[in-house]
């Protein structure tokens, strides 16, 4: 099985830097970014995930369309390929990629695809799910009742266009590790 992951050339980040410093002092917005998606041929949110790789925007304007915090944090892109093609070598994704093949295992472990992934793909109902919670409900209570890792369900919402300022407060990427202790006795008098 052969494929082709389309990595950002210098000629796009060029024009991609271009972009974001003609607004001069201010950062151009989600719309700004989704108007010239199509010249990019890609998505808007995989534009703005580059720009913050690239440090041309800053965490806490957008931050609700990152994948993470981090600068050198995976794009959504790089995780649909993984998604898609994680039966693949871990060392071969990572050339593929561009990421090492220690950053490519994590990422197969954070969204539970380790011994081939079996059916990864979201339902209709989780969908429905997501889009009915999202800002309703607790970020973490979400990811509960879908089981789904927290970094997952960021990840739909960026792609299904959900994701917006506010519903990722205090993400980090992974579920808070609770006391089982504590939770079983709160359990007995809830």
């Amino acid at each position: 099985m052969t494929f082709e992951f389309r990595a950002f050339e210098q000629a796009e980040d060029k024009k991609l830097v271009e972009f974001v410093n003609d607004f001069g002092e201010f950062e151009p917005n989600e719309n700004d970014f989704e108007s010239v998606c199509s010249e990019f041929n890609r998505s808007h949110y995989v534009l703005i995930q580059r720009a913050f790789q690239l440090s041309i925007i800053s965490y806490s304007e957008l931050g609700y369309l990152l994948l993470s915090h981090r600068q050198d944090g995976w794009r959504s892109d790089e995780i649909d390929t993984l998604i898609s093609h994680c039966g693949l070598s871990r060392k071969r994704l990572a050339i593929i990629l561009g990421r090492t093949v220690q950053s490519v295992k994590k990422q197969v472990f954070e969204f539970r695809l380790a011994g081939g992934g079996g059916d990864y793909h979201w339902s209709i109902k989780e969908k429905n799910t997501l889009k009915k919670l999202l800002g309703n409900q607790p970020f973490y209570s979400i990811c509960e009742k879908l089981n789904r890792p927290a970094i997952d369900v960021k990840h739909m919402s960026v792609k299904m266009q959900l994701a917006r300022s506010g519903v990722f407060n205090q993400f980090t990427g992974r579920l808070p590790k609770l006391n089982t202790k504590t939770n079983q006795i709160i359990s007995l008098y809830a």
